[in-house]
């Protein structure tokens, strides 16, 4: 509850937006594979890792490295 009164969200939450964030940067070097990223960024299932960004981002990761989101 601590946490959630100083910071303004949930420690999931702010793990997850964490881990998100750092993914968008490892997806703009097309070099590393998604299923890499996602382990990456501490999820071992890649399919998960895709549910969990496509919420976060919007779009899948897929489509957030093929249309340049991060340009």
């Amino acid at each position: 509850m601590l946490f959630k009164k100083k910071i303004g969200k949930t420690v999931l939450q702010y793990l997850t937006e964490v881990r998100m964030e750092a993914a968008k940067e490892l997806l703009e070097d097309r070099r590393v594979k998604l299923s890499q990223v996602a382990l990456r960024v501490g999820f071992r299932d890649s399919g998960y890792f895709s549910k969990v960004f496509h919420r976060y981002v919007g779009v899948s990761p897929r489509v957030y490295r093929e249309k340049n989101y991060f340009r």
